[in-house]
């Protein structure tokens, strides 16, 4: 799949498409909010149970704020999840909270289509490592920026989002105690993150565990 670059205010080029196994993750356009809207309203919006915002009543609110929050924020690079198989868009992830000058980001704004055929099959871990992935290799490539430290951050209460965290490689650092007030009730926040003397082995464990071959990812960039 290859679809035309967007114009991008993010601190990064975007690849036009990076490709994993199961995967290809293509950077958000408004084009995109439509069926995405749609996904996240299936099993009674379940995709924004940890999330720090949503349900929207309508498309046109969903689309104000993925304006706003996603394509706007400079600081933030979303992309949406197509499944190779079916040639659907599934889902959403982010690179977000970039700071160049700190040489850090954060993965997240994720989430999977709650669909029982892609249940258990390890894909947001599959999307989250290609965002591992180009994070600490972006510079090289010419499209971002050193990255020194990757973040990860979950809801206290979210064991699954912990899980898939260490799984990957992530560290858990810690707990910030009433980090946040959602929904009415407070939310405590862990903290995982790997850096980049770490990356080395996280890219050669989860470069077997995908199934890539051991080269960087098929990515297609704008000309």
């Amino acid at each position: 799949m290859t679809l035309p670059a967007p114009a991008s205010s993010s601190f990064i080029t975007p690849p036009t498409n990076i490709t994993s196994p199961n995967l290809v993750l293509t950077p958000l356009t408004a084009t995109d909010v439509p069926e995405l809207y749609e996904l996240a309203t299936l099993d009674d919006h379940a995709v924004y149970k940890w999330l720090p915002y949503g349900p929207f009543a309508t498309q046109a609110e969903y689309a104000d704020f993925v304006d706003r929050s996603f394509i706007q924020d400079r600081a933030v690079q979303s992309f949406v999840i197509w499944e190779k198989a079916t040639n659907k868009r599934i889902g959403h992830i982010a690179l977000m909270t970039m700071v160049p000058d700190n040489r850090r980001l954060e993965i997240g704004h994720i989430w999977l289509a709650p669909l029982p055929t892609l249940r258990r099959r390890g894909l947001a871990s599959e999307a989250a490592y290609l965002m591992i992935r180009l994070s600490f290799e972006m510079a090289e490539q010419g499209i971002g920026f050193v990255v020194q430290r990757c973040e990860w951050k979950a809801h206290h209460d979210n064991i699954p989002s912990h899980k898939t965290a260490e799984g990957l490689g992530f560290v858990r650092e810690g707990t910030l105690r009433k980090h946040m007030f959602v929904r009415g009730a407070v939310r405590n926040t862990v903290y995982f993150s790997i850096t980049d003397d770490e990356w080395p082995a996280v890219r050669e464990k989860n470069t077997l565990r995908f199934g890539f071959v051991d080269e960087k990812p098929e990515a297609a960039h704008a000309s």
